[in-house]
Formats: structure tokens, C-alpha cells, sequence
């Protein structure tokens, strides 16, 4: 025994304390690092920057300092225990929810994305797609790292790293992550290929994905954070904020002013119901499984090339944001409880108000999900009526869940034809994930009223197409009751996915189905208008949601503003393209992903590519200054007077020459 305790002593005493002392810190160090490395390892497949990127792991060894040193730092074991469980233990749930939904959605996600939670609820059913042995055991070794790191956390006195010690580790941690931007070099941002630079985009900061492979987890996070807090406003300069406004301007300045076409005034006074149809894919609109549909888009205007681009993860309320303003939602932060307070003057039921319309909204969610009664209202809806407000009595009788909730209950309907004429904005709900809950309220509604989607087996499939059903019995309805009412000739109908169907977890399938197979861009989605009249046209320019807004203003010969992200597709001005957050954009049979061109079917040449590569962040910058300014309310007396300049010839895209 006393030779046991010799030993105990000498390793407490001379060198081999300082040896303990600095293994402790380098352990405690390790374990926030090695969460790091982890995440990045585990999705290494999703960009151009790998694990072993300087820039992101420097972040990550000062950020592990300064984790270390706070708890290292506690006067107490006890209390340094506890600080280190809680950052440890909260970093590592942070990881592990970051690649849970990498998994399912192949991103990554910003603290924004959280509010947008409600939406993915549905994905509780898919955890199993997750849930491996590879994966439970990572964790679990994750788990058992912060243990040991409890388990060998210091004593006081002898065993710890002297406070004089840990404040120049805290200091060097703090200086090295505000010094370590400087490995991403400078960037011109007057050049067309500024873009290129991993400066630029550490400035952007405008794709999660590709942001956190960047700067490391750690990193991403403060920055993020920071970003969250400048988006308030609080800390903007005056001076500051006039130049994000003059360089708004600028840009829209340099582009084309809209050009009246063929189309111009097509449904000019016409009653419209424009509806957004969730989760209605492309290839599920058929004659067999939604015959409604499959008529109106064949009888009508059908825009085969469009595109829902996805911003951050309230995929819904986002395009319902882009379609409504013609101005994307922000890619890092969010707009639905970011943006009441903003001046929407171009939005489109404020476009149909101006022209003495009736415009209402209609949605089964409550008026705070998604903050839609102060969004609605900022667009400039009277009112958003949610069906839980409303009942139906008797035989008819189906939950709010089920789209023709809207055409059974009199109350909702008949407010829709209260005035001539009418702008109604509807928003389905039936086609909602979860496909693989046979026990959930609607899945059961949707196969008792569809048996036909009932034969077994029952599959994912079966009951998307049943769900998809009841969106299409409603369009059924609707049409049956605008007849009854004498309304029919005089309305127009607009329809709209929301997003690809990304709740089908069969990825395969949704690429074997849809229309864009061929490349890895699955969100093509259906927009058709309809009227008793219109003469059937395929249009088959490329275009996307911020499109819609500016298209259906000059279909019913309302002013087309020029100060919009979006342009009208009828424009013989306006090329076509789609851009998504992640820097891929697609023009016709033109694709290009991170700045590569990975099919050319119109025969670009390089310099287009590149001055469209450029165009794609210009673009997004644009889009933050409007919004980050409330654009619309600080320059719309300056922005009055449209401008003869047209730039360099570039339309903000692609050249028609």
C-alpha cells in the first residue's frame, strides 16, 4: 500500500503534475474537436471542401480552446464538471441533429431553420432511415467521450491548469478565431468571377451547406448567430444602410424595364384563385390519379419548366414568399418571422387591391404557424381565414386537414365569391408528409374516401396518390361551385406546387419519375393557369417562383414593377433561369452546379457561364439589401421614375445575343 501511494504522489508532484496538467487540457480540447471532425468526416460527400480544409480546422482548434478554457476555468470540480457536460453534451446534440438532417435532406441546417420546425414534424416517421448501426454506435462513442471528459476533469490545486495559464489560452482562442478569416485570402468583388473566392463566400454566408464546411462547425455557428443579430437592424449605420440602398438601385437600374407582349392584359377584370398546391409534384399530376388537375393543365397555360427552388427549410412559406413578392426569401435567415414589419408595395394581392379586387387567403393552418396572419396582412391580403376557425355539419363533413374542408363548408366558400372581383389565395394541405403512417387521421380519411388506394399491400405510394386525391377532389369541387354561381367563364385559375415531394423517402423513384430526370435537380414542380377560353400552351421557357408574381401581373394587366427579383415569363426580354440557394442555376438545357458546368444543351459560351456564375450571388446580395433595408419603404419615392439605362447589355443572366 504505501509503495501504491508513493506512486499516486509522484505522479502528482514534479514533472509528471505538469504532464497530467497539460493531458487534461489537451483531452478536454480534443473531445469539442473531435465533434467537429466528426460532422464534417460523416458528410464529407456534400461539397468542394474537405475535413482536412485548413481554414475550418484552425477555426475549430481555437473555438476548442475557448471551451475548454471556460469550464477548466471554474473555481469548483463540481461546477467545472457541469460546464463542460452541458457545452459538451449540447455541442454533440448540435452535431448529431446536423447530420440527422443531412441524412434525410442533404443539407444542412441555420438557427433560423428552426422556427420552420413544424413543417418537418411528418420526418419522425423516417428516423429509421437514420437509425443504423454505424450510426447508433458513433454516437454512442460521442456519448462516451464527454464521460471520460467528466471522468478525468482536474481537481483543484495541484491538477489544474493555473488560471494564469488558461486566460492566455482563452485569449489566444479568441484572437486566432478573429484572426483566422484572413486564411481565406481577399476577393474583387468588381470581378465576374469574385465568386470563386472562399472569402467571398465567407462573407455571403449564404448556403448552410456549404458554410459549414468552410468554417467548421464551431465557426458556422458564431458567425450565424452574429448574422441572426445584424439581420434585427439594431446595429446598422445610417450611412451604411443609404449605400445598400443606392446599390439596390444600381443593379435594377442596369437591368431591362419590362416590355409589353402578346399576353399583356390576357385576363385583364378577370376573377383569379390562384392555389398552392403542397407537396403536388410533377410527376404525380396524371389522368388516372388527379384527373381534375391533369384537364385544367392541359387546357390551360402549362409552364413545363418550373422550378421551387428550396430556401433554408420552411420550404412552404418560402415559396409562398418568392411567388408573392417576386423576391427570394433570405438563404441564411428567415423571412416569416424576420419581415412583418417590411413594405411589400409590389406584392401581388396589393398589385390586385390597387385594381379595386377583394383579396383573402384560405389555409387549414392556425393564423401563427408561420406567422402567416402578419404576413399575409403584410402582403396585403384582408384577411387569412384557417379553417380550425370554421366547422361543417352533416354528411359532408371532413377534418381541416382534407383540402375539401374549403369546398364543403359554406362559409369558407361562398366568402370566396362574397365580391366581384375576387383575388383568393389557397393553400392545400392534404399532400403533407408523413406517406408511411398508416395511422395518421388523414392517411385514414384519405384511403377510406380513395379504397381504390387502398389495395394491399399498401405502399409510401399508394398513399401519397390517395392524399394527392382529396387535393384534386377539391379543385372538383371548386370548379362545381364557381358553374353553380355563374362564375366559371370569368375566373381564372392558378395552381402551383409549393415543393417537390421531398417527404417521399424513395429518392430513387422521385429521380426515375420526374420530369428532370436526367440530372440531380428534383424540383421541378407543376404551375398551370387555367380559364374556360385560354387556348392550351406549353411554355416551356425556364422559370422559377419569384417568377409567378410578375408573370400574373402582366397576364391581368397590372403594373409589372421593375424593382423585383422576378421577371415575367412572357417577356421576349427575359431568357429564363432558375437559381437555387446553393449557387446551381439552370437556364433551358443549361446546367451548372458550384460553378461547373455540368450540361450545356444551349451551347453557352464560357464567358455567359461565368457572367451568370457571378449574376447568382450578385443576385442574392441584391435580394438581402432589399429585405435587410425594407427597400421598398426607404426608396420607393426615388425609385418612382423608371431609368433608360441598361448596364452593360446583361440582363441580370444571360445575354439574348
Amino acid at each position: 500500500m504505501n509503495r501504491l501511494a508513493t506512486m499516486k504522489e509522484t505522479l502528482r508532484t514534479g514533472p509528471w503534475q505538469r504532464r497530467l496538467r497539460v493531458a487534461r487540457y489537451v483531452f478536454v480540447c480534443a473531445s469539442f474537436f473531435l465533434l467537429d471532425v466528426w460532422l464534417r468526416v460523416a458528410t464529407r460527400d456534400i461539397g468542394k471542401h474537405s475535413p482536412l480544409y485548413i481554414p475550418a480546422n484552425v477555426f475549430s482548434v481555437f473555438w476548442s480552446m475557448i471551451l475548454a478554457s471556460v469550464p477548466l476555468a471554474m473555481p469548483k470540480r463540481t461546477a467545472g464538471r457541469v460546464v463542460y457536460a452541458v457545452l459538451y453534451y449540447a455541442a454533440a446534440v448540435y452535431v448529431v441533429v446536423q447530420y440527422g438532417y443531412y441524412r434525410l435532406m442533404g443539407s444542412f441546417l441555420y438557427f433560423s431553420d428552426l422556427l420552420y420546425a413544424g413543417e418537418g414534424s411528418g420526418y419522425l416517421g423516417y428516423v429509421d432511415k437514420i437509425l443504423n448501426a454505424g450510426f447508433v454506435l458513433q454516437v454512442l462513442l460521442l456519448f462516451a467521450v464527454g464521460l471520460a471528459g467528466i471522468a478525468v476533469f482536474p481537481a483543484p490545486e495541484r491538477e489544474r491548469v493555473s488560471l494564469r495559464t488558461l486566460g492566455k489560452a482563452l485569449l489566444a482562442g479568441v484572437l486566432g478565431v478573429a484572426l483566422t478569416p484572413l486564411l481565406y485570402g481577399t476577393y474583387n468583388e468588381t470581378k465576374w468571377n469574385a465568386y470563386k473566392s472562399p472569402a467571398f463566400q465567407y462573407r455571403k454566408f449564404i448556403n448552410a451547406t456549404a458554410d459549414l464546411e468552410l468554417t467548421g462547425t464551431y465557426q458556422f455557428v458564431f458567425k450565424n448567430a452574429v448574422m441572426a443579430v445584424q439581420d434585427t437592424g439594431v446595429f446598422t449605420d445610417e450611412a451604411e444602410a443609404d449605400a445598400s440602398v443606392q446599390k439596390v438601385e444600381e443593379f435594377f437600374a442596369a437591368r431591362p424595364a419590362h416590355e409589353d407582349n402578346d399576353m399583356t392584359g390576357l385576363f385583364a377584370g378577370r376573377n383569379v384563385i390562384v392555389v398552392m398546391m403542397e407537396s403536388m409534384d410533377d410527376w404525380l399530376i396524371t389522368e388516372d390519379d388527379t384527373p381534375t388537375l391533369y384537364r385544367l393543365r392541359e387546357e390551360g397555360i402549362d409552364f413545363t419548366h418550373m422550378y421551387t427552388p428550396e430556401y433554408a427549410s420552411g420550404y412552404t412559406f418560402n415559396t409562398e414568399f418568392a411567388a408573392h413578392t417576386g423576391v427570394y426569401p433570405y438563404t441564411n435567415s428567415n423571412a416569416a418571422y424576420g419581415l412583418p414589419g417590411n413594405d411589400f408595395p409590389y406584392a401581388l394581392p396589393r398589385l390586385f387591391a390597387d385594381g379595386a379586387y377583394r383579396v383573402n387567403s384560405y389555409h387549414r393552418s392556425e393564423a401563427d404557424f408561420y406567422n402567416r396572419g402578419m404576413m399575409h396582412a403584410a402582403f396585403g391580403y384582408e384577411l387569412y381565414h384557417s379553417y380550425f376557425d370554421y366547422t361543417i355539419d352533416g354528411e359532408d363533413a371532413v377534418s381541416q386537414d382534407n383540402d375539401t374542408f374549403l369546398t364543403r363548408c359554406p362559409e369558407l366558400w361562398e366568402d370566396m365569391f362574397a365580391a366581384q372581383p375576387f383575388m383568393d389565395f389557397v393553400i392545400t394541405y392534404s399532400g403533407h408528409l408523413p406517406y408511411d403512417d398508416l395511422t395518421e387521421p388523414l392517411t385514414q380519411e384519405a384511403l377510406a374516401l380513395h379504397p381504390e388506394y387502398a389495395r394491399e399491400p399498401l405502399t409510401e405510394l399508394s398513399v401519397l396518390k390517395a392524399k394527392i386525391r382529396l387535393t384534386d377532389d377539391m379543385f372538383a369541387e371548386l370548379l362545381a361551385h364557381l358553374e353553380e354561381k355563374g362564375l366559371l367563364e370569368n375566373t381564372v385559375i392558378v395552381a402551383f406546387g409549393d415543393h417537390y415531394c421531398y417527404g417521399f423517402s424513395d429518392e430513387e423513384y422521385l429521380q426515375s419519375a420526374s420530369e428532370a430526370a436526367g440530372n440531380p435537380i428534383l424540383q421541378r414542380t407543376p404551375f398551370f393557369i387555367w380559364s374556360a377560353d385560354v387556348q392550351p400552351l406549353k411554355m416551356e421557357k425556364t422559370i422559377q417562383t419569384i417568377d409567378i408574381m410578375p408573370t400574373l401581373a402582366n397576364l391581368f394587366g397590372l403594373p409589372v414593377p421593375r424593382e423585383v427579383m422576378g421577371r415575367d415569363a412572357f417577356d421576349p426580354a427575359y431568357e429564363g433561369w432558375a437559381v437555387f440557394p446553393d449557387g446551381t442555376w439552370i437556364h433551358n438545357g443549361t446546367y451548372v452546379a458550384a460553378g461547373q458546368v455540368q450540361l450545356n444543351g444551349d451551347g453557352l459560351s464560357d464567358e455567359d457561364i461565368e457572367r451568370m456564375n457571378n449574376y447568382v450571388y450578385t443576385s442574392y446580395e441584391i435580394n438581402d439589401l432589399i429585405l435587410d433595408t425594407d427597400y421598398y419603404r426607404a426608396a420607393l419615392a426615388m425609385a418612382q421614375e423608371p431609368t433608360d439605362a441598361v448596364g452593360d447589355g446583361f440582363d441580370g443572366g444571360l445575354s439574348n445575343d
